[in-house]
């Protein structure tokens, strides 16, 4: 995975289709839709272009899902890459082609339903959901608005 490959990909609209595949697909497509999303969310940019497009409200419904062991465990691996830091990111980021900084992702966009829905997922998934949700849970962490929500989860 090369960050700098995902940015063209995310530029040419491929975003709002993997999230259109999240809410209306069964669950291998689901899952797919998930863990592409996963790997496009590799830089500033393309986790901003994600959250536009409404992932967070998809993927917490895929993790409400109980009935779809691997689609969940995919959309956790998902809000992991789109909560993902770089180096870069505290406070402000630099977008990768024009410099220009940028606020990040609103972290209480991650509060609620996939902050319970991790907990959730920890407690009652598959081996590979509940290692997922723990690597979203520690990628949330990072955002320190969010410990008293994740410690209310």
């Amino acid at each position: 995975q090369y960050p700098g490959n995902v940015t063209p990909i995310v530029s040419m609209g491929t975003a709002a289709p993997l999230v259109a595949l999240l809410r209306n697909g069964d669950e291998e497509v689901r899952a797919e839709a998930a863990m592409a999303l996963a790997s496009i969310a590799a830089t500033n940019k393309t986790r901003q272009v994600i959250v536009a497009e409404g992932a967070l409200d998809a993927l917490a419904e895929i993790l409400r899902d109980r009935s779809a062991p691997r689609a969940r465990a995919a959309a956790a691996a998902a809000v992991a890459s789109i909560a993902g830091k770089d180096p870069k990111d505290y406070l402000y980021a630099r977008g990768e082609d024009d410099g220009v900084p940028y606020l990040l992702v609103d972290w209480r966009l991650y509060e609620g339903a996939i902050l319970s829905e991790l907990v959730a997922l920890l407690r009652d998934g598959c081996p590979v959901g509940r290692a997922q949700a723990a690597l979203a849970m520690l990628q949330l962490s990072a955002f320190q608005q969010l410990h008293k929500a994740i410690a209310a989860a």
